[in-house]
């Protein structure tokens, strides 16, 4: 998954380093703030990171170079309520976490799988 697509040789390219991109909702629109070299990094400093993307923004502080060179983004469409969505690639990405709302309904499939 931490590839790209080049469109000139038609090949997947596997990537190095791992940089995640998260998608964040402004009232300006969808921004995706990237995480460098993600791999190397533990859970606490990477949502350390990710607030910190958050708080730049609000602030009006994103630079380009912020949003440059994710090799694989990570949405939410359950901050909304939903829980079918279908994520945009983010080009030249070859894939995308869209995480949902998790909820008991009845009929589900939790509710089946007890009786």
């Amino acid at each position: 998954m931490n590839a790209a697509l080049d469109e000139t040789t038609q090949e997947i390219v596997l990537r190095g380093a791992i940089n995640f991109g998260i998608a964040v909702d402004t009232p300006d629109g969808l921004i995706v703030p990237v995480i460098q070299r993600a791999d190397s990094k533990g859970v606490l400093q990477l949502a350390k990171e990710a607030r910190r993307a958050r708080r730049a923004h609000a602030h009006a502080k994103v630079s380009i170079d912020d949003l440059q060179g994710s090799t694989f983004t990570i949405t939410n469409a359950g901050n909304m309520g939903g829980i079918f969505a279908t994520p945009v690639i983010n080009y030249p990405e070859v894939a995308i976490l869209g995480v949902h709302r998790i909820r008991r309904e009845p009929g589900s499939w939790c509710e089946t799988a007890r009786k």
